[in-house]
């Protein structure tokens, strides 16, 4: 039997397993990643899910050398991504959400990075060529986890190689599980789901459609919502900007029998007679509303969809999950180079928990105002004036209730790690309030991603961060922070020193002087160097 020793083993090969190899291949730490599907890019091309790459997570990317690709991935930059509500795409239109195409959008004053559109039959693929930079981070395919325990100072997994089923026995420091809503994993471990469960049972249809524009009067669209008495009942969504789309049906929790779900009547119902279209797959699945109890048991983390299943209406799971990947990389990383204090792990719940838990409850609330109609709807094909005046109440009620933007950058770049153990919090830190959906200020309040500003030199300072902690120095005459170092050197804590005489960038971070964490957070700030400076790098490392 073969045998593997390696300080990281990930189990599940999608964005959220290949994005933790990623961070950690790109820290020079050596880790294996499995799974199971002997070819997962013919299995996402069948089944595509995941499409939106929000602002945060296009920062790691650039992190790993790999958003460049994600930038000419090959979606259509001139696509205007508007959102249509209609009765069927032969019926009345009740309302636009009207967007810009990547073209047209401006640069975020939050980041250096717009949300892209790339699809997850490219994002997977490109995130898995990423990993060739990093011999550190290797990938084996077919292998399935048979079973795993923990020995006390490492995790003894029993794999099999599915191309011979030959057995592999792999020793790791720690495993993290990738494996997705239905987690093994966490299931062998006893880790109970809660939440709110199952939201809907639904069905996606991926479908080819030729010129779907000269088909409809609807305009070109990124998506369309077909409305009727219960709410939105399906959409039509595009996948690659092109041809390719996926329709998704939403019943309720008892009322959907997948044997005998009618496809083509209900395409047509949506589609109107004269779209042609052809069936490409039909995937059944289970919208949900569920955060894992606990996302570590001992040396074994969870992340992703098997910590968290987010409802897809905000464009938010893969991405929560890449945020996961990047909270445990550098964890993992201390922990394994030695500098890592004994509640750095429990850190990652703490922190990325409360923010699985929001995020699950903005994604709920989205699709529920979808799914909420009022009396109105049962009256959006009626002929004349009555049909007409229905129509614009139910436009009124969708203008009052319907997410404030597409681009909900209070979730994808205010998340805040308030009350994580490994943060000095400012002392007013409670009265700050919580940043709205749509609505994102930048701050250097510690918790808080660390703000983006564009420096002299061409660089922003969100590329100052990763590999260690970084100390920035506002002013021209910056304050003595040598006490700060030598305690960080003393307990083998990486830290840099940047100094920024720029008056803008200063006042954007408010304070002389900015702890940020390698995730890009802030662990502290302050206008005089703090008190006890060995105390605070044992706080913010863990110990």
């Amino acid at each position: 039997m073969e045998s593997i020793t390696i300080p990281v083993l990930i189990v599940g090969a999608g964005p959220v397993g290949l994005a933790t190899a990623l961070d950690l291949g790109w820290r020079g730490i050596e880790c294996l990643i499995i799974d199971q599907v002997p070819d997962r890019e013919a299995a996402i091309n069948a089944h595509p899910r995941a499409a939106a790459v929000t602002p945060r997570t296009m920062e790691f990317c650039r992190r790993w050398n790999v958003a460049h690709d994600v930038h000419e991935s090959g979606f259509p930059k001139d696509l205007t991504p508007n959102i249509v509500y209609c009765t069927s795409l032969d019926g009345p239109t009740i309302t636009v959400q009207r967007f810009e195409s990547i073209n047209q959008r401006k640069p975020l004053p939050q980041s250096p990075e717009l949300r892209q559109r790339c699809p997850q039959i490219w994002f997977d693929p490109i995130l898995e060529r990423g990993l060739k930079q990093f011999p550190a981070a290797q990938l084996r395919r077919p292998w399935k986890l048979e079973s795993f325990h923990e020995n006390g100072d490492c995790v003894s997994a029993h794999v099999t190689d599915l191309t011979d089923g030959t057995s592999v026995e792999i020793h790791a420091d720690y495993l993290v599980a990738c494996d997705g809503p239905t987690s093994n994993i966490r299931e062998a471990l006893g880790i109970a789901v809660l939440g709110k469960g199952v939201l809907s049972n639904s069905i996606n249809v991926t479908l080819d459609i030729d010129d779907i524009a000269s088909q409809h009067d609807k305009g070109i669209a990124e998506r369309y919502m077909f409305l009727n008495e219960k709410g939105v009942w399906s959409s039509l969504t595009v996948v690659d900007g092109r041809r390719r789309w996926r329709f998704g049906f939403a019943g309720s929790v008892e009322d959907l029998d997948y044997r005998n779900f009618p496809v083509d009547e209900v395409i047509r119902k949506a589609l109107g007679p004269h779209v042609r279209y052809k069936v490409v797959s039909i995937t059944p699945w289970r919208r949900r509303d569920s955060v894992s109890e606990r996302f570590r048991s001992g040396r074994v983390l969870l992340a992703g969809d098997a910590a968290h299943t987010i409802p897809p209406n905000l464009g938010m799971g893969m991405n929560t999950g890449v945020g996961d990947a990047v909270d445990l990389g550098w964890k993992l990383d201390a922990m394994l180079r030695g500098w890592g204090g004994p509640a750095l792990l429990d850190s990652y719940e703490a922190e990325r928990r409360p923010v699985a838990e929001e995020i699950c409850n903005a994604s709920t609330d989205a699709f529920r105002r979808w799914m909420t109609p009022t009396e109105d709807y049962g009256r959006l094909l009626e002929p004349g004036d009555a049909g007409h005046a229905a129509r614009e109440r139910v436009r009124e009620y969708l203008a009052r209730v319907l997410p404030d933007g597409w681009d909900s950058l209070g979730l994808q770049l205010g998340y805040r790690y308030d009350d994580s153990p490994i943060i000095l919090a400012d002392d007013n830190a409670a009265a700050l309030p919580r940043e709205r959906l749509s609505h994102y200020v930048q701050s250097s309040r510690p918790g808080g991603r660390a703000p983006h500003a564009w420096l002299r030199d061409g660089r922003t300072t969100i590329d100052l961060f990763g590999k260690g902690f970084v100390l920035l120095r506002f002013g021209a005459q910056p304050v003595d922070a040598t006490a700060l170092a030598d305690a960080a050197h003393l307990r083998g804590v990486p830290l840099s020193i940047i100094d920024i005489d720029e008056p803008d960038v200063a006042t954007l971070y408010e304070k002389n002087l900015v702890l940020v964490r390698p995730d890009g957070h802030v662990a502290w700030r302050g206008d005089v160097l703090m008190p006890d400076p060995l105390a605070a790098i044992d706080r913010v490392r863990g110990a």
